[in-house]
């Protein structure tokens, strides 16, 4: 195959599949729209098990909240960044619920007391870097995002059928998946190769 045919197939194939589009704009698309920033055989096996009834809850909103939306009945999508919440909330679906929780937020009394007796005795704490923005990014900081991580617990236990954690306080964010979820239900891990959330696999 001549160079001219194999950058003419490159450049149809890039075109179709979105690659281009997802270049241009930052976020990552298909060929038909916005798609998670997960490995492409982790969005071919999830694919098939969004089901239209199934109610979703993420923790940190994004490409795949669009994503999740063309799939399940109900989205609610945890974030701590409030100029995205803003940004994202403008193009968020009818069946999108976005909830701002943002760092050292005071949270309800019950919920305070369920943690410091069930899930801090654990000694499940992250493994900490030697620096804080780091440790921020990846979301490591368990304790100043207790607001942030129990928003499931406004729901029934069993509400959500499916658990995304992707964002602030991971470890405990599991373990309350872990806790919360449905019966059948599953949880998905963003970044498991990250050696810091060894605890997060542990709890959930």
């Amino acid at each position: 195959m001549n160079k001219l045919r194999l950058a003419t197939l490159a450049r149809q194939f890039l075109t179709s599949s979105g690659w281009f589009r997802s270049v241009e704009s930052g976020i990552p698309v298909d060929a038909r729209g916005p798609v998670p920033w997960f490995t492409c055989p982790a969005i071919r096996f999830l694919n098939p098990i969004a089901g239209k009834d199934y109610r979703v809850l993420e923790f940190g909103s994004g490409s795949s909240t669009h994503w999740w939306s063309e799939r399940g009945r109900e989205v609610v999508s945890v974030e701590h960044d409030p100029g995205w919440a803003h940004r994202f909330r403008e193009t968020a679906a009818p069946n999108v619920s976005l909830i701002e929780r943002t760092v050292d937020e005071i949270i309800p009394p019950a919920h305070r007391g369920f943690l410091y007796e069930s899930y801090f005795p654990l000694g499940l704490g992250a493994r900490l870097s030697t620096d804080p923005m780091r440790n921020h990014a990846a979301g490591l900081l368990d304790d100043r995002f207790l607001a942030y991580a129990t928003v499931v617990l406004d729901y029934p236990k069993g509400h959500f059928d499916i658990i995304l954690v992707d964002g602030m306080a991971r470890i405990l964010t599991a373990w309350l998946a872990a806790a919360c979820v449905s019966e059948h239900g599953l949880i998905v891990f963003d970044n498991s190769d990250r050696n810091e959330y060894g605890d997060a696999y542990a709890a959930a």
